[in-house]
C-alpha cells in the first residue's frame, strides 16, 4: 500500500495537478525501496525550503543554486552506483560476522565521504538563500567542511523538525573515527563496533561511541534515506516548477547544467529539423530562403535580448554578416576588446546554428551610427559547427577569430596552457575545447 503523503499531487506548490507521465516519472524516487515514513518527513522539510528560496528570487535561485547543484549531483553518480553495489554485496557476508561489520562500516564511510557532503550542499544553499547569505554554489559546497555543514543544518532543521530526522543517521564521532581509523579509530567487538574520535596531541583526547550491528544498519539506512529524500524532493520541485525553467536565461542554464551531452545532442537535432526543412526546400527561391532563415535568426536574437540591426549575405564569397549596434567602448583596452569579440562570437554562433553550411564564413560587425564598421569578427563555419556539437569552446572561437578594429587587423590569441593550468586549479566547470598538438 502506497503512502499517500508521498502522492506527487499532494506535494505540489505551483501546479494544481500533474499529468500521468509526470506522476509515472516521479514515482520511482518517491516510492522506491527505503523508509517511506522517513522519506515523507524529510520531503515535508525540504520542499517548503526549496520553494521559500525560489520565492525570494526565482531566476537567481534556479541559475545560481539549484541547477549548478543538479550538475554536481550528476557528477557524483559514479560514487552512488558504487555504493549501491556495496549494498548488494552485503548479502555475501554472514550476519553479525566481523567481515559483515567491516563491510557495513565501509559503506557508512563511503556514504559520509562521497555522497552526504555534496548532497547537503543544496540544503545549505537553500537555507542561505532564504537568510540572504548565499554567495554561490561553490561557497555552499566548499565554504564549510561536512561536519560544519551538518552542525549548520541541525541548528536550522530542529526549528522545523525537532527530531532532526533528515540528519538522523549522521554521528560526527563515528564520521571522524571511520575517516581516521588508524590503530584505534574503529574496533570490532563481539557485540558491535566501538568508534573513537581522537584529537591528536601529547595528551590525545578521545570521544567514543559504540554501536550494535542493528544500530549501525539503522544509521546507514537513515543516512542513505537522506540522499534518497533529497533526490525525490529535487525531482518533485523540478516538475512542479516547470514554468520557471522556460524563461530564456533559466532554460539555457537548464540545458547546459542539467542535461547530459547526449540529451543536448538530441535537443539540437530536434531544433534543427525546422531550419533543415527551410534550407533544403527546393520549391522556394534563394531570396525567399534567406528571408525565412533570417526571420528565424531574428526571433532567436530577440528571445535572448540580443540587439541586432540587420543581416547581409554575400553569396559570391559565401559569407553572412550580422550587424549589431556598437557599444562605444574603449577597444584599446585589452579586456574590453576581448569581451566585445566574445560578444560578437555569440552572434555568429546563433547565425551558424540557423544557416548551417549555407555559408563558409560568419561575421559580426559592430556598427557606428554613421554606418561605419568599428569592430568586425569573422569565423569559419566549420569551427562554429564544432562549437555547436560541443567539440570546441568559446576560447577556440576567440583564438581563431579574424578581428578588425576600424578596418585594421588585431591579433587576439589564447594561451591554452595557462587556461588548462587554471582549470586544473579551479573548482568551476571545464568547457569543451578542440584538441591540439602539444605546444600549440
Amino acid at each position: 500500500m502506497r503512502d499517500e503523503s508521498l502522492n506527487p499531487d499532494s506535494l505540489l506548490f505551483v501546479r494544481k495537478q500533474l499529468e500521468t507521465q509526470d506522476v509515472q516519472g516521479l514515482s520511482p524516487s518517491l516510492y522506491g525501496p527505503g523508509d517511506h515514513d522517513l522519506r515523507s518527513a524529510n520531503i515535508a522539510l525540504l520542499l517548503p525550503l526549496f520553494h521559500e528560496a525560489r520565492a525570494k528570487d526565482s531566476k537567481t535561485f534556479l541559475i545560481k543554486a539549484f541547477l549548478p547543484w543538479v550538475s554536481l549531483q550528476r557528477s557524483i553518480q559514479v560514487h552512488r552506483d558504487r555504493i549501491l553495489d556495496e549494498f548488494v554485496r552485503s548479502r555475501d557476508f554472514e550476519v553479525a560476522s566481523r567481515e559483515e561489520l567491516v563491510h557495513l562500516v565501509n559503506i557508512y564511510r563511503s556514504l559520509v565521504a562521497d555522497l552526504l557532503d555534496p548532497y547537503l550542499t543544496l540544503v545549505v544553499a537553500s537555507f542561505r538563500f532564504v537568510e540572504g547569505s548565499f554567495v554561490g554554489i561553490e561557497d555552499a559546497n566548499f565554504g564549510q567542511d561536512e561536519r560544519n555543514k551538518a552542525e549548520y543544518l541541525e541548528s536550522r532543521i530542529k526549528k522545523i523538525d525537532p527530531e532532526g530526522r533528515l540528519l538522523g543517521g549522521y554521528e560526527p564521532i563515528v564520521r571522524n573515527a571511520v575517516s581516521h581509523a588508524g590503530s584505534h579509530g574503529v574496533s570490532y567487538e563481539p557485540d558491535g563496533v566501538l568508534f573513537r574520535s581522537i584529537k591528536r596531541g601529547r595528551s590525545p583526547k578521545v570521544a567514543a561511541v559504540k554501536w550494535s550491528r542493528d544500530t549501525l544498519l539503522t544509521r546507514i539506512t537513515q543516512l542513505y534515506e537522506c540522499v534518497l529524500s533529497i533526490d525525490a524532493a529535487v525531482n518533485v520541485f523540478g516538475v512542479d516548477c516547470g514554468e520557471f525553467f522556460l524563461e530564456e536565461d533559466v532554460k539555457s542554464q537548464l540545458i547546459q547544467l542539467a542535461f547530459t551531452s547526449d540529451q543536448r545532442s538530441e535537443l539540437r537535432t530536434r531544433s534543427e529539423e525546422m531550419v533543415e526543412r527551410v534550407r533544403n526546400d527546393k520549391t522556394i527561391t534563394p531570396e525567399r530562403r534567406l528571408n525565412l532563415l533570417s526571420e528565424i535568426l531574428f526571433y532567436n536574437y530577440a528571445q535572448r535580448q540580443m540587439r541586432v540591426l540587420g543581416i547581409r549575405a554575400t553569396t559570391a564569397k559565401r559569407i553572412l554578416l550580422v550587424e549589431i549596434p556598437d557599444r562605444q567602448e574603449d577597444l584599446s583596452n585589452d579586456t574590453i576588446l576581448v569581451d566585445a569579440v566574445m560578444d560578437c562570437c555569440r552572434y555568429t554562433i546563433l547565425a551558424n546554428a540557423v544557416f548551417g553550411t549555407s555559408f563558409d564564413e560568419y561575421a559580426t560587425a559592430a556598427v557606428l551610427e554613421s554606418g561605419r564598421n568599428r569592430l568586425t569578427v569573422i569565423l569559419p563555419g566549420t569551427l562554429l559547427k564544432d562549437y555547436g556539437e560541443e567539440k570546441a569552446g568559446l576560447l577556440d572561437l576567440l583564438h581563431k577569430a579574424e578581428v578588425r578594429v576600424d578596418g585594421g587587423k588585431v591579433a587576439v590569441g589564447v594561451d591554452f596552457e595557462r587556461v588548462e593550468q587554471f582549470e586544473r586549479e579551479s573548482l568551476g566547470r571545464s568547457f569543451p575545447r578542440r584538441s591540439r598538438p602539444p605546444g600549440q
